[in-house]
């Protein structure tokens, strides 16, 4: 876990840089406190045809909700996600490397110069299970994020209406009420019985 987060840290520092800021200007965000989730997750072999067509997707397409995302995959294969001209593209597994994603609330940082990754499971394999391992580092629970003005100078390569986004899925400047959002709609059985005045509105 240490390593992971000198990496993650590593890596906000160069997309600082990227955008003209200096290498510590996300640092404030994270406050020593960062926000940070490690989980596995098992995708079982489906061997019924049937039941692949009823279930293509081991997890549907969706966004991560946060700032960074580092994903340790085995070499079974089924990660895809969206390349810029809306087509989904394979996330081939390559030894030794981790998937890294951004997320909704450092798009909304960036007002859409970076923009979260749209990604999906497929069902790929019916002989082996594929065994995924997520490793997401946020902002403070507290932290309000909001569009920080990049320097004229950096060239934007597209529109901020261009950007995709879903009508049904609000975002919320917060990183907390972003998270509880994210959380409450991939657990929803949960949801349901502790927040059940929050089911509507996440």
């Amino acid at each position: 876990m240490v390593s992971l987060r000198v990496l993650a840290e590593t890596l906000m520092a160069a997309m600082a840089l990227s955008l003209g800021l200096p290498r510590d200007y996300f640092e404030a965000t994270f406050a020593n406190k960062p926000h940070i989730r490690m989980k596995i997750i098992n995708y079982p072999p489906m061997t019924d045809p049937e039941e692949v067509k009823r279930m293509p997707f081991g997890v549907g397409e969706h966004k991560d909700y946060g700032f960074l995302s580092l994903l340790m995959q085995d070499d079974v294969g089924g990660l895809q996600a969206m390349d810029g001209n809306g087509e989904w593209i394979d996330a081939v597994p390559i030894p030794g490397t981790f998937v890294v994603n951004t997320g909704e609330m450092f798009e909304i940082c960036t007002g859409g110069y970076y923009v979260a990754t749209y990604h999906r499971a497929v069902n790929s394999s019916p002989e082996r299970g594929r065994i995924s391992i997520p490793y997401f580092f946020n902002p403070r629970l507290d932290s309000e994020i909001l569009p920080i003005k990049l320097p004229d100078s950096l060239k934007f390569e597209r529109k901020l209406k261009d950007v995709p986004s879903d009508p049904n899925n609000s975002l919320y400047s917060v990183y907390g009420a972003n998270a509880f959002k994210g959380l409450s709609r991939s657990h929803m059985d949960v949801t349901r019985r502790h927040y059940p005045d929050q089911v509507q509105q996440s």
